[in-house]
């Protein structure tokens, strides 16, 4: 007679984003990558075990353990929170000096948005 398995995700599941059923691990619902505190790794351990159709009582079990990378979406894209930036410099201003200039790039992130991944182009008017 042949035993069925009961599958069940052990540990790494604590916020319920994965559902597991008949050995298929399963999305439940929307992942942020970008939420607080969120690696963009879950680490998930699921246990295979025989379930006795006579005792129904668990037998040999097996788990394994893996990672899910949640990859990052621009589902929401960094701008900026002027239209236009001004500054003033006077005539005498040596050649080769940096310009105080600070652009915030204001993301759905509470991390800093990097400026290299923004297409930017400036341009100086007289």
């Amino acid at each position: 007679m042949e035993n069925d398995i009961l599958y069940s995700l052990v540990s790494g599941n604590e916020d319920g984003a994965f559902l597991l059923s008949t050995g298929e691990i399963r999305v439940a619902g929307p992942i942020d990558r970008d939420a607080r505190g969120f690696s963009g790794v879950y680490t998930l351990t699921v246990r295979a075990a025989e379930l006795s159709r006579k005792q129904s009582t668990l037998g040999a079990h097996s788990e394994i353990t893996f990672d899910i990378i949640v990859d990052d979406v621009n589902d929401e894209r960094a701008h900026f929170d002027q239209r236009a930036y001004e500054l003033s410099l006077p005539e005498s201003t040596p050649v080769g000096m940096h310009l105080p200039i600070v652009i915030p790039v204001v993301g759905k992130s509470t991390q800093a948005a990097s400026i290299t991944d923004l297409p930017i182009s400036f341009s100086l008017s007289c």
